[in-house]
């Protein structure tokens, strides 16, 4: 559409304009930008948070992962509760350490037949839900209807699980086991 009497398209700016908009001096180029102290101080908190922040979330992960969960049946139907040094894992041989519940003495030395090989490290200590077998015993096994041989679970010992046992011992459960 051209103008009254000029003859041109004033639709579309001129060269002139053009120019004048590209190489205006009120532009920031990026190469001359440089932050302000309060957006360096706003970058770094924002750093500093997210630091704190991942930190936080890591020792959330370590502190919680892999808990402890003792079976509360097995330490209800087990004749004896105890903390056992493992003196041979070849020979099951396990020192009485600590006693929860049951007749066996500290400091004796007994054997346990069905411990397994692979979970023991010699000189640790476990807790273990001990069943008399003859005159020695074996760790409990809750009884699974055949369905898969039954698991033998030991503990590790931590302050959370002689807590846990102690209240299991002290308090059993109202389940009817049989």
């Amino acid at each position: 559409m051209a103008a009254h009497g000029t003859g041109r398209d004033t639709s579309k700016p001129t060269r002139a304009e053009v120019d004048s908009v590209t190489n205006a001096s009120h532009v920031p180029s990026t190469d001359s930008f440089t932050p302000t102290p309060f957006a360096r101080v706003r970058f770094l908190f924002a750093a500093v948070v997210m630091l704190a922040v991942t930190v936080f979330l890591v020792i959330l992960a370590w502190k919680t992962a892999n808990p402890v969960v003792i079976s509360a049946v097995q330490v209800e139907v087990a004749d004896d509760v105890i903390i056992g040094q493992v003196m041979d894992a070849g020979e099951n041989r396990i020192r009485v350490t600590r006693v929860f519940k049951g007749a066996i003495q500290e400091g004796r030395e007994i054997r346990v037949f069905n411990l397994p090989d692979t979970a023991l490290i010699a000189d640790q200590e476990y807790i273990l839900a001990l069943s008399p077998v003859r005159r020695d015993f074996q760790v409990t096994v809750l009884n699974n209807r055949g369905v898969a041989p039954p698991e033998v679970l030991i503990y590790p010992v931590t302050s959370e699980s002689i807590d846990h046992v102690k209240r299991l011992v002290r308090n059993p459960s109202p389940l009817n086991v049989q």
